[in-house]
Formats: C-alpha cells, sequence, structure tokens
C-alpha cells in the first residue's frame, strides 16, 4: 500500500506567533524537599502504533483577512466530515481579526503571474489595517512583520512595504471637550450631534497626531459613503453650513478656547 499526502494551501502567509503562559505550582525549595515528594511511578508502556491510513489531507486556511467568517464555516464543515479509518484529516486556521481588541485587517487587492501554465515570478497583496490606539497598532506591525519574516516555503521570499499613514485618533481629553463645545453648539440650532467610533480615517488623524484637537465629519448627512451609491440629503446643505458658521464664530470669540484645547492635547503627546 502506498501513503500518499496531499497539501492544501491557499494562501502563502504562515504566521508563527510567540504565546505566553503561567504557572502557579509550587517549587521545591531544597533537593531533600523534591526526593520527599516524589513517587512511585510504573515504567511507561510504549504506545501501540497508529495505523498507517491512505490518505492525509493537510489543510491551512488563511482567515487573516475579512474573510475570516468564512474560514469558520471552512473549518466546521471539514470537522463535521472528520478523520476516518483511511483518511487523516488535519486543519490549520490562520486568524488575526479578533486576536486584538479593535484591530481590523482587510486584503484588499491580489494581484500577479501571467498565462495560466506559467509560474508567477511574484505577486502582489495590499491590504488595509485599521487600529484604535498605539498599543493596537505595534501589535498588529509586530504580527505582519513577523509573517514577511517567516516565508512557508523554500524559495520564496516575502517582503514588506508601506506602513500606518494615518495614525489613532482616540477619544482624549482634548477631543472629548472639543466635542462637547460642538454638542452644544449643534443643541443651540436644534441639531442633535452624536458619536460612534466608526474605524475609519482622514486627515483629522494626521493632525491629532501633530498636536491638533480636530473634529471631522461635519459635513452634508448622506450614506454608503466611499461607493457608487453614496448619496447626501439636499436639506443637510444649510443646517451644516450654520453649524460650521457658529463653531467658528465661537472659536473666534473665546467661547470655544482653542488655546486650552491645544494644551490639552499637547498633553497626552
Amino acid at each position: 500500500m502506498i501513503k500518499k499526502t496531499v497539501f492544501l494551501i491557499p494562501s502563502l502567509f504562515v504566521s508563527l506567533l510567540p504565546c505566553a503562559f503561567a504557572s502557579d505550582f509550587p517549587l521545591a525549595k531544597s533537593a531533600a524537599e523534591i526526593a520527599a515528594s516524589a513517587l512511585d511511578l510504573p515504567a511507561a508502556k510504549p504506545s501501540p502504533a497508529a495505523p498507517v491510513k491512505d490518505w492525509t489531507v493537510m489543510y491551512f486556511i488563511n482567515g487573516k483577512n475579512n474573510l475570516e467568517s468564512s474560514a469558520m464555516m471552512d473549518m466546521n464543515q471539514l470537522e463535521l466530515v472528520g478523520t476516518t479509518g483511511r483518511v487523516n484529516i488535519a486543519v490549520e486556521l490562520g486568524r488575526m481579526n479578533g486576536q486584538h481588541e479593535g484591530v481590523t485587517v482587510n486584503v484588499a487587492k491580489i494581484s500577479g503571474g501571467g498565462a495560466l501554465n506559467v509560474v508567477a515570478d511574484n505577486a502582489v497583496v495590499r491590504f488595509n489595517v485599521r487600529v484604535p490606539d498605539k498599543a493596537a497598532a505595534d501589535w498588529i506591525d509586530a504580527s505582519v512583520r513577523a509573517i514577511a519574516a517567516t516565508p512557508p516555503f523554500e524559495g520564496l521570499t516575502l517582503d514588506l512595504h508601506g506602513g500606518f499613514t494615518r495614525p489613532p485618533k482616540p477619544m482624549d481629553a482634548a477631543q472629548t471637550a472639543l466635542f462637547e463645545a460642538v454638542k452644544e453648539a449643534g443643541a443651540l440650532l436644534g441639531q442633535p450631534i452624536a458619536w460612534k467610533p466608526s474605524g475609519g480615517v482622514c486627515e483629522g488623524n494626521n493632525l491629532h497626531a501633530a498636536g491638533l484637537p480636530n473634529i471631522d465629519t461635519l459635513g452634508v448627512r448622506g450614506g454608503d459613503i466611499h461607493s457608487d451609491q453614496e448619496f447626501a440629503w439636499p436639506d443637510s446643505f444649510v443646517e451644516r453650513a450654520q453649524l460650521s458658521a457658529l463653531i467658528l464664530c465661537k472659536i473666534a470669540s473665546g467661547e470655544i478656547d482653542a488655546a486650552k484645547l491645544k494644551s490639552l492635547r499637547m498633553e497626552t503627546l
């Protein structure tokens, strides 16, 4: 009988990340204590050899992208099939989303190759990462670099290009104070203003990183942003112009203390 092994590897990326553990077992203080606590145990018996099966099917599923939920479903389906008397099924699932709070990884575009019967010289994977704070940015940066430093097989090299171009903009003391001022201005105009984390980025991220508090998304109301279905409500043009004008007047009069807001931001840099 011939033993056959099939490798199914739909991804070029393998992540080897260190893990840590802690133990609360007491440590013996001396050799005498170790000897006193020793137990007489029977000699271990060798385990019987596992039977050789006809096939071993090994899957690696890359879930380090926006297809993670689909990867989980694939893994569950493989679990339903399971190992049989003639076939071993081994599955490894790589995950990055959900491994650190607030971090989102999205694989946007994969390109490379030419003719179907020619092995491509290179391929390019473009991806996008969103993080809520610097700690999360440091974590994902180290994780991606660990992947790039570990090619999955001989003869393959992985080169990492790019980096963070929009730093995180957390809701710190300066941002909170500025938002409350904008909220009060909106209330005077009968416009309720609220905020929520969006995962989006803009030039405001760079301004905040440079020490300038700012509020983005004060434009007109609408939806489906950045898509071919994006729209705006005409009725909101006037109301948002009124809101921006009132905010600027309050800053000019000193009612919104811009210098104090800047000072608050500099305290957290």
